[in-house]
Order: structure tokens, then sequence, then C-alpha cells
């Protein structure tokens, strides 16, 4: 039985953006519309969306799967704590909405990863140019339940998701497509999608 939810990413601020960037439109669609269907084409059960409370009411005229962030950490962190505790024995293939040069032939090498080595490893990142990219992932419920149980006994210090890592077992990647991980934060980056 498939373990594995897809987590699409929206619950920044978006605040460098000026705009909720998941709801950014590009040709016909939106950004999270975009980043959804990719998750979805993939070995999934199911996807849903991560945002903050904030967000509830522009987010709910879209029909996805929600789950709105609790009080767990800080960042995106906070957005996988949620998705854990709402589905404690699912793993979770996460990918943030504004990674829009993202493609199939880079994703699917990480579910190739996690089929062979799930047992073993608790997260399956790439390594760009020697840096994690931690946005673009999966993290199975043994690597959430461990970070969830340092918050709740006070000991998880960094909210960083590259520190989470660090404390866990991860199968590192590498790439050569440096550019599908480009994170698109300002109005002047939309400029290279156009």
């Amino acid at each position: 039985m498939n373990n594995l939810y897809g987590l699409v990413l929206c619950g920044g601020q978006s605040s460098r953006m000026g705009t909720d960037k998941g709801l950014i439109q590009h040709r016909e669609n939106s950004w999270l519309d975009n980043t959804h269907a990719l998750l979805k084409s993939l070995p999934v059960e199911d996807v849903f969306v991560s945002i903050n409370a904030d967000q509830v009411t522009q987010y709910q005229k879209k029909d996805y799967n929600y789950i709105i962030d609790g009080l767990y950490a800080k960042g995106p962190l906070n957005g996988l704590l949620s998705a854990h505790v709402e589905h404690p024995r699912k793993d979770f293939f996460v990918l943030a909405c504004d990674m829009q040069l993202m493609n199939t032939e880079t994703l699917l090498p990480l579910h190739v990863s996690y089929e062979k080595h799930n047992l073993h490893c608790d997260a399956f990142i790439y390594k760009n140019e020697g840096y994690s990219e931690p946005l673009c992932g999966i993290y199975t419920h043994h690597a959430l339940q461990k970070t969830l149980e340092k918050q709740q006994e006070g000991t998880l210090k960094n909210f960083s998701l590259k520190r989470v890592l660090d404390a866990v077992n991860t199968y590192y990647l590498s790439t050569e497509t440096a550019s599908c991980f480009h994170n698109f934060n300002t109005e002047e980056d939309i400029i290279q999608l156009s």
C-alpha cells in the first residue's frame, strides 16, 4: 500500500513577493495549480496543500485538500509538522509552490530512492552544488515524529529544515539541474518565467 502523500507548501508570508505566491497566475494556472499537478503526477496516494490560518478565505475557492498550520514551529517546518500531526503514519513528498521550474524528471529519482531505502533512511533530499534543497524532498513519518518529539520536549531550538535533515538519517542525491530548484521570491524573478 502506498504510504506517501504529496504536500504543496504555500504557507509562507510571501513578504518579498508582496502577494501570496501560491495564488500567482502563470499562463492559465496559479503556482499552486502547477505544483499540485506536478505532485499529483507522481506515485503518491493523495496531495495536500499546506497553508496558514490567514490564507483560508482566499484558498477555499480552490477545491484542494488543505492542512492548516498549527503552532508547532516556524517557517516551512510548521507546515510539515502540521501535516504529520494530521496524518501521523504517512510520509510526505514536499514541494514549495515557488519552485516553478521543477519537473517530473527531477522528482522521480527521489521517489525511486525512497522506494529502495525507506526502511533505512528518514528523508530523501537533493544536494545542489553542495547545498541541500529541503523544500523539495521526501520526509518520512519517522523523521517528522523525531522532530515533533523534540519540539514537544522543548529541545528543538532551531526550526531550519537543514538542521532537521542533519539530525535524521538523510539520503542525499546529487543533481546537475540546478535551475529547477530556483525559488521565485520577487516580482523581478517572475520575469524569468515569461
